[in-house]
């Protein structure tokens, strides 16, 4: 796995994030927008009065579009749990296998066995 495909993966998991988080927080943004103008307007300073729409509204929203944001989710699981084996077939058979490298397998089957002779020792 190479940086650019750690870059990906990162934001892709990002705009996801985004993606069904921006709902809820925009329901909860408009909202709370609504009752602070009417709070204004009709000069009722309850503070618990705006905790309730907003609650009741990020619920409706989480209703209406949470099959959405659960299919999102799980498509991105699916397609993260199928891109390791495509991700390590890629690199491996990509990578020369130069002796001296620490990135190479060679290179780490060969220090193990180094250490556990001189345990043994």
């Amino acid at each position: 796995m190479n940086q650019d495909e750690v870059m990906k993966l990162a934001t892709d998991a990002l705009m996801l994030a985004f993606k069904v988080g921006l709902p809820l927080l925009l329901a909860g943004l408009v909202v709370g927008l609504l009752v602070s103008v009417f709070q204004a307007v009709t000069q009722i300073q309850e503070m618990t009065l705006s905790f309730i729409p907003k609650i009741l509204a990020v619920a409706l929203v989480l209703i209406v579009l949470g099959p959405w944001m659960l299919n999102q989710m799980v498509g991105y699981t699916t397609d993260l749990y199928h891109s390791p084996s495509s991700i390590a077939t890629r690199s491996s058979a990509s990578s020369s296998c130069s002796r001296g490298s620490r990135r190479c397998s060679c290179w780490r089957r060969r220090s193990i066995r180094r250490w556990s002779r001189r345990g043994r020792g």
